[in-house]
């Protein structure tokens, strides 16, 4: 079987701040917390006006493990849609919560098509094997990958 990569739009580079996400007290929120999306907007202006080539939108810097699986999509597309094609977004789109190699894919494919982020990186123990169930599973035929092994 032939494997393809369909890459989307290749990321230009250059220098991709790992974004911090913004949070303000909210008492009907669990956490007493809740995303600060007018605090991420400056945060995203700040960036471009400072001449990033992109934005990293869902990191470990932006608390990607605190913060549920919808807001992990919600915040990518948040700062796509404000970026307004200024400047590359890409997202993170591996969890320890994904148990199954299918769980994973499906998230991956869930944070490109959902998000519409520029790619999708994937952090941890990332080796070919991954890579070639990942591609018959069709995941990256939807998606560019940048791979960060630990």
């Amino acid at each position: 079987k032939v494997l393809h990569l369909v890459l989307l739009k290749m990321i230009r580079s250059g220098v991709y701040p790992t974004m911090i996400t913004s949070f303000k007290e909210d008492n009907s929120d669990p956490t007493g917390l809740v995303i600060d999306w007018d605090g991420i907007k400056e945060l995203i202006e700040f960036y471009i006006k400072n001449g990033v080539t992109g934005i990293f939108s869902v990191c470990q810097s932006s608390e990607m493990y605190n913060i549920t699986v919808e807001e992990r999509v919600e915040l990518a597309k948040f700062v796509v849609n404000n970026v307004n094609n200024r400047v590359d977004v890409i997202a993170c789109g591996t969890f320890p919560e994904q148990k199954t190699l299918k769980e994973k894919a499906e998230f991956i494919v869930k944070m490109k098509v959902e998000s519409k982020v520029d790619a999708v990186v994937l952090i941890g123990n990332i080796n070919r094997t991954l890579l070639t169930k990942l591609f018959h599973l069709h995941a990256v035929a939807l998606t560019i990958i940048i791979i960060f092994n630990k």
